[in-house]
Protein backbone atom coordinates (compact mmCIF):
# COMPACT_ATOMS: atom_id res chain seq x y z
CA UNK A 1 0.00 0.00 0.00
CA UNK A 2 2.75 2.43 0.95
CA UNK A 3 4.69 1.48 -2.17
CA UNK A 4 1.64 2.22 -4.37
CA UNK A 5 1.08 5.57 -2.67
CA UNK A 6 4.75 6.48 -3.19
CA UNK A 7 4.50 5.65 -6.92
CA UNK A 8 1.39 7.81 -7.31
CA UNK A 9 3.09 10.79 -5.63
CA UNK A 10 6.24 10.28 -7.72
CA UNK A 11 4.16 10.16 -10.92
CA UNK A 12 2.30 13.35 -10.01
CA UNK A 13 5.57 15.13 -9.23
CA UNK A 14 7.01 14.02 -12.58
CA UNK A 15 4.01 15.45 -14.45
CA UNK A 16 4.36 18.75 -12.60
CA UNK A 17 8.09 18.92 -13.40
CA UNK A 18 7.47 18.17 -17.08
CA UNK A 19 4.85 20.93 -17.19
CA UNK A 20 7.27 23.44 -15.68
CA UNK A 21 10.02 22.47 -18.14
CA UNK A 22 7.55 22.80 -20.99
CA UNK A 23 6.59 26.29 -19.84
CA UNK A 24 10.23 27.34 -19.66
CA UNK A 25 10.86 26.13 -23.19
CA UNK A 26 7.90 28.05 -24.61
CA UNK A 27 9.41 31.47 -23.90
CA UNK A 28 7.69 34.05 -21.76
CA UNK A 29 5.61 36.64 -23.62
CA UNK A 30 6.29 40.20 -22.51
CA UNK A 31 3.44 41.99 -20.73
CA UNK A 32 1.48 43.85 -23.40
CA UNK A 33 0.22 46.72 -21.26
CA UNK A 34 3.61 47.88 -19.99
CA UNK A 35 6.21 47.11 -22.62
CA UNK A 36 4.99 47.22 -26.21
CA UNK A 37 2.45 48.89 -28.45
CA UNK A 38 0.55 47.33 -31.33
CA UNK A 39 0.82 49.37 -34.53
CA UNK A 40 -0.25 49.30 -38.15
CA UNK A 41 2.53 49.95 -40.66
CA UNK A 42 1.80 52.83 -43.05
CA UNK A 43 4.96 53.50 -45.06
CA UNK A 44 8.75 53.72 -44.84
CA UNK A 45 10.58 57.04 -44.86
CA UNK A 46 13.87 55.16 -45.27
CA UNK A 47 15.39 51.87 -44.17
CA UNK A 48 15.31 52.57 -40.43
CA UNK A 49 12.42 55.05 -40.14
CA UNK A 50 8.74 54.32 -40.66
CA UNK A 51 5.31 55.83 -40.15
CA UNK A 52 2.72 53.81 -38.28
CA UNK A 53 -0.76 54.15 -36.84
CA UNK A 54 -1.23 53.57 -33.09
CA UNK A 55 -4.76 53.76 -31.74
CA UNK A 56 -5.77 56.06 -34.58
CA UNK A 57 -2.74 58.34 -34.20
CA UNK A 58 0.02 58.65 -36.79
CA UNK A 59 3.55 58.28 -35.36
CA UNK A 60 7.06 58.35 -36.79
CA UNK A 61 9.28 55.51 -35.56
CA UNK A 62 13.09 55.37 -35.55
CA UNK A 63 14.52 51.86 -35.20
CA UNK A 64 16.72 51.35 -32.12
CA UNK A 65 20.18 49.83 -32.30
CA UNK A 66 20.67 50.01 -36.07
CA UNK A 67 21.43 52.48 -38.83
CA UNK A 68 20.75 52.05 -42.54
CA UNK A 69 22.54 53.98 -45.31
CA UNK A 70 21.17 57.48 -45.92
CA UNK A 71 18.96 58.37 -48.89
CA UNK A 72 19.79 61.34 -51.12
CA UNK A 73 19.40 64.63 -49.26
CA UNK A 74 20.59 68.25 -49.57
CA UNK A 75 22.29 67.62 -52.92
CA UNK A 76 24.10 64.60 -51.48
CA UNK A 77 23.62 61.29 -53.36
CA UNK A 78 22.18 58.22 -51.67
CA UNK A 79 24.67 56.08 -49.81
CA UNK A 80 25.40 52.57 -51.02
CA UNK A 81 22.38 50.25 -50.45
CA UNK A 82 20.13 53.06 -49.15
CA UNK A 83 17.33 52.48 -51.67
CA UNK A 84 17.56 48.71 -51.21
CA UNK A 85 17.26 49.10 -47.42
CA UNK A 86 14.15 51.25 -47.75
CA UNK A 87 12.54 48.80 -50.19
CA UNK A 88 13.38 45.87 -47.92
CA UNK A 89 11.71 47.56 -44.95
CA UNK A 90 8.63 48.45 -47.02
CA UNK A 91 8.24 44.90 -48.32
CA UNK A 92 8.88 43.30 -44.94
CA UNK A 93 6.17 45.36 -43.22
CA UNK A 94 3.62 45.80 -46.01
CA UNK A 95 0.04 45.25 -44.78
CA UNK A 96 1.38 44.11 -41.39
CA UNK A 97 0.46 44.78 -37.81
CA UNK A 98 3.63 45.04 -35.76
CA UNK A 99 4.74 45.29 -32.14
CA UNK A 100 6.86 48.20 -30.92
CA UNK A 101 9.18 47.67 -27.94
CA UNK A 102 10.81 50.58 -26.12
CA UNK A 103 14.29 50.42 -24.63
CA UNK A 104 15.02 53.30 -22.22
CA UNK A 105 14.40 56.51 -24.14
CA UNK A 106 10.89 57.08 -25.45
CA UNK A 107 11.66 59.65 -28.16
CA UNK A 108 14.69 61.26 -29.75
CA UNK A 109 15.32 64.99 -30.10
CA UNK A 110 13.32 65.01 -33.35
CA UNK A 111 10.22 63.67 -31.61
CA UNK A 112 10.44 60.23 -33.22
CA UNK A 113 9.50 57.22 -31.10
CA UNK A 114 12.51 54.93 -30.55
CA UNK A 115 11.54 51.29 -30.86
CA UNK A 116 12.47 47.71 -31.70
CA UNK A 117 10.14 46.44 -34.42
CA UNK A 118 8.82 42.96 -33.63
CA UNK A 119 7.01 40.99 -36.34
CA UNK A 120 5.32 38.90 -33.65
CA UNK A 121 4.70 39.35 -29.94
CA UNK A 122 7.99 40.15 -28.12
CA UNK A 123 9.36 37.58 -25.68
CA UNK A 124 11.18 38.18 -22.41
CA UNK A 125 14.96 37.72 -22.51
CA UNK A 126 15.18 37.11 -26.28
CA UNK A 127 18.10 35.17 -27.70
CA UNK A 128 20.26 36.25 -30.64
CA UNK A 129 18.09 34.03 -32.86
CA UNK A 130 14.95 35.82 -31.65
CA UNK A 131 16.46 39.21 -32.50
CA UNK A 132 17.70 38.22 -35.96
CA UNK A 133 14.52 36.38 -36.96
CA UNK A 134 11.67 38.18 -35.17
CA UNK A 135 12.71 41.86 -35.10
CA UNK A 136 13.12 43.96 -38.21
CA UNK A 137 16.06 45.67 -36.50
CA UNK A 138 17.92 42.35 -36.38
CA UNK A 139 16.73 41.17 -39.79
CA UNK A 140 18.05 44.33 -41.45
CA UNK A 141 21.48 43.77 -39.88
CA UNK A 142 21.40 40.05 -40.68
CA UNK A 143 20.66 40.65 -44.37
CA UNK A 144 23.28 43.38 -44.71
CA UNK A 145 20.92 46.35 -45.01
CA UNK A 146 21.90 48.00 -41.72
CA UNK A 147 24.79 48.52 -39.36
CA UNK A 148 24.62 47.71 -35.68
CA UNK A 149 24.78 51.23 -34.27
CA UNK A 150 24.08 52.06 -30.63
CA UNK A 151 22.92 55.17 -28.86
CA UNK A 152 23.24 55.03 -25.09
CA UNK A 153 21.34 54.27 -22.97
CA UNK A 154 19.32 52.25 -25.53
CA UNK A 155 21.59 49.22 -25.73
CA UNK A 156 19.36 46.38 -24.52
CA UNK A 157 20.06 44.07 -27.49
CA UNK A 158 23.31 45.56 -28.76
CA UNK A 159 25.49 42.54 -28.02
CA UNK A 160 23.18 40.40 -30.15
CA UNK A 161 23.11 43.00 -32.93
CA UNK A 162 26.91 43.26 -32.93
CA UNK A 163 27.23 39.49 -33.38
CA UNK A 164 24.62 39.51 -36.15
CA UNK A 165 26.52 42.30 -37.90
CA UNK A 166 29.80 40.35 -37.69
CA UNK A 167 28.14 37.38 -39.40
CA UNK A 168 26.77 39.56 -42.23
CA UNK A 169 30.17 41.20 -42.65
CA UNK A 170 31.95 37.83 -42.82
CA UNK A 171 29.49 36.72 -45.53
CA UNK A 172 29.89 39.95 -47.49
CA UNK A 173 26.17 40.67 -47.56
CA UNK A 174 24.58 43.94 -48.71
CA UNK A 175 26.52 46.92 -47.36
CA UNK A 176 29.48 44.61 -46.82
CA UNK A 177 29.52 43.34 -50.45
CA UNK A 178 31.58 46.23 -51.83
CA UNK A 179 34.96 46.20 -50.12
CA UNK A 180 35.90 49.50 -51.81
CA UNK A 181 32.93 51.26 -50.24
CA UNK A 182 33.78 53.16 -47.03
CA UNK A 183 31.65 52.41 -43.97
CA UNK A 184 29.79 55.69 -44.07
CA UNK A 185 26.58 54.40 -42.54
CA UNK A 186 28.13 54.19 -39.08
CA UNK A 187 27.13 57.30 -37.16
CA UNK A 188 28.89 58.72 -34.16
CA UNK A 189 27.27 57.82 -30.87
CA UNK A 190 25.00 60.64 -29.82
CA UNK A 191 26.02 62.27 -26.59
CA UNK A 192 22.35 62.55 -25.68
CA UNK A 193 20.83 61.25 -22.45
CA UNK A 194 24.25 60.03 -21.31
CA UNK A 195 24.27 61.70 -17.89
CA UNK A 196 22.83 59.13 -15.49
CA UNK A 197 21.00 60.09 -12.32
CA UNK A 198 20.05 57.90 -9.39
CA UNK A 199 16.39 58.51 -8.52
CA UNK A 200 16.93 57.20 -4.99
CA UNK A 201 19.95 59.27 -3.99
CA UNK A 202 19.30 62.25 -6.30
CA UNK A 203 22.94 62.06 -7.42
CA UNK A 204 24.01 62.14 -11.07
CA UNK A 205 27.05 60.52 -12.73
CA UNK A 206 28.96 61.32 -15.91
CA UNK A 207 29.94 58.48 -18.32
CA UNK A 208 33.65 58.86 -17.58
CA UNK A 209 33.21 58.36 -13.83
CA UNK A 210 33.68 54.90 -12.33
CA UNK A 211 30.43 55.31 -10.42
CA UNK A 212 28.42 55.59 -13.67
CA UNK A 213 27.94 51.83 -14.09
CA UNK A 214 27.04 51.34 -10.43
CA UNK A 215 23.58 52.88 -10.87
CA UNK A 216 21.00 50.13 -11.27
CA UNK A 217 18.66 50.35 -14.25
CA UNK A 218 15.55 50.51 -12.06
CA UNK A 219 16.89 53.65 -10.35
CA UNK A 220 18.36 55.31 -13.46
CA UNK A 221 17.11 58.50 -15.06
CA UNK A 222 18.97 60.22 -17.92
CA UNK A 223 19.75 63.85 -18.74
CA UNK A 224 21.22 65.65 -21.74
CA UNK A 225 23.22 68.20 -19.71
CA UNK A 226 24.46 68.71 -16.16
CA UNK A 227 22.28 71.82 -15.96
CA UNK A 228 19.22 69.71 -16.72
CA UNK A 229 20.23 67.28 -13.98
CA UNK A 230 20.75 70.09 -11.44
CA UNK A 231 17.46 71.72 -12.42
CA UNK A 232 15.84 68.36 -11.73
CA UNK A 233 17.14 68.42 -8.15
CA UNK A 234 20.19 66.19 -8.67
CA UNK A 235 23.76 66.90 -7.50
CA UNK A 236 27.03 65.55 -8.92
CA UNK A 237 28.52 62.42 -7.40
CA UNK A 238 31.85 64.23 -7.02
Amino acid sequence: MLKSLFLVILFAFSLSSCEEISKENQGEIISEDQVYEKAKFLYAADGDTIWVEINGNKEKIRFVGVNTPELAKDDKPSEFMAEEAKNFTSNALKDKKIYLEKDVTDRDKYGRMLRYIWLEKPVAKPTKVDIEEKTLNGILVKEGFAYSNYYKPNIKYQKHLDKIEKSAQDKGLGIWSDTTNPIIGKEDVEETYLIKGNKSSKVYHLPEWDSYEMVKDKNAVYFETEKEARDGGFRPAR
